[in-house]
């Protein structure tokens, strides 16, 4: 399924035994549980798709990474049962036609609360990353509505192989999970992926973002 839940060691106190959930696509609500006395709420964008170049032997612009903001939001037991709203942007599909950019990340990673919790509103977003170009790399995306707000890593620009190194010199995804090129897709949450070319493929897709729920 789209969401998952993990015990993890040890617990909140009070007797609440703490848990994470994990949504990787779509959108949903999570009601607050019982007993919870707090929630660390991380958001992180898509990431974009690589470029592919029309002509000569170098790599296309990387996707950029998606943006990630957190908060931690106290509760009370009046917040039991209210909700918590999310929506996952998907990564931006990497370029297959010679000579064109890849596609931005669909849509910002949301978390709200259509009823306020105790602690006041909650409105967060993480932006997705921009596609990378024939010659540039994607803008990373931005955040808002956290304590910690980090904007995504840009895509690797244009560049060529380095067969000292056995390398490519540019075309790299955006963030410490985006692609690799020629043509690696990015890796959830938030990765750009990297450049591609007219030798050697489309360019690779981005990540998709990521919405955690940590209760304790």
């Amino acid at each position: 399924g789209i969401g998952k839940r993990r015990i993890p060691a040890g617990g909140g106190g009070g007797g609440f035994a703490g848990y994470t959930d994990t949504f990787n696509a779509g959108t949903g609500s999570t009601a607050v549980p019982t007993g919870a006395s707090q929630v660390i709420v991380k958001v992180w964008g898509p990431g974009g798709g690589g470029g592919k170049r029309g002509s000569g032997g170098n790599i296309a612009g990387g996707g950029g990474e998606g943006a990630y903001c957190e908060r931690t939001v106290a509760l009370v037991g009046g917040d039991a049962g209210k909700f918590l709203d999310w929506t996952v942007g998907a990564g931006g599909a990497g370029a297959t036609a010679n000579g064109t950019s890849g596609s931005n990340g669909s849509a910002a990673s949301t978390v709200g609360d259509p009823v306020d919790l105790d602690a006041g509103p909650v409105s967060m977003s993480a932006g997705p990353g921009f596609g990378g170009t024939t010659t540039t790399g994607g803008t990373g995306g931005t955040a808002s509505g956290g304590t910690t707000n980090t904007g995504g890593g840009n895509g690797g620009d244009i560049g060529g192989f380095n067969a000292e190194n056995f390398e490519w010199t540019g075309g790299w995804g955006g963030g410490g999970n985006g692609g690799v090129p020629p043509g690696g897709f990015g890796f959830a949450p938030a990765g750009g992926g990297a450049g591609g070319s007219n030798a050697q493929g489309s360019g690779g897709n981005g990540g998709n973002g990521r919405v955690e729920f940590v209760w304790t």
